[in-house]
């Protein structure tokens, strides 16, 4: 395939050659006798001849170097199966390094949620413990206020008891 592209680029430099060569050639000739018209046209082809006869030598130096081409190419097919398969190693690597970090990133949250939630549930518990200790101050506080209406309670109606033992007494005296 190599020699193919190698004949076509040699076709198209000399089709270039001769684009080239052809408008001096009939610019020289209104300008110039025929005599120095054929030395240029003779000079003109054995230029291209030389050209061509270079690039044939090149497209034969091409086909004597073929067998080191192909050793060369099987060597370079080589290298290149050796590198992808590197990279398809260094990928898997990278592959199973990312997901055993993905996986013990995700131990970390768990384990981060884990700690947040033991420590929300902390929270809550001192304070419902607040809260309880609260409730309770209020209610001795509450049960001391109605001991003590009911002693003032008590005692107001002991002394009302007293007064009317009293009452009773001086009129059972009177009486």
């Amino acid at each position: 395939m190599e020699l193919r592209v190698r004949a076509v680029q040699i076709r198209t430099v000399q089709n270039q050659l001769k684009i080239r060569l052809e408008p001096r050639i009939e610019q020289f000739s209104l300008d110039k006798s025929s005599s120095e018209l054929s030395e240029l046209e003779a000079s003109s082809r054995s230029a291209q001849r030389s050209r061509v006869e270079q690039h044939s030598s090149d497209y034969k130096s091409k086909e004597e170097d073929q067998p080191r081409n192909a050793k060369q190419l099987r060597q370079n097919n080589e290298e290149t199966k050796q590198l992808r398969a590197e990279d398809r190693r260094t990928k898997h690597i990278r592959a199973r390094t990312g997901y055993r970090m993905l996986r013990s990133g995700s131990n970390e949250r768990d384990d981060q949620l884990r700690r947040r939630r033991n420590k929300i549930e902390e929270l809550k518990e001192e304070e419902r413990s607040r809260t309880n200790r609260m409730r309770s101050e209020q209610l001795r506080i509450a049960q001391k206020e109605s001991r003590s209406d009911n002693q003032e309670h008590y005692s107001s109606v002991s002394d009302h008891i007293g007064a009317l033992q009293q009452i009773n007494s001086h009129k059972k005296r009177r009486a």
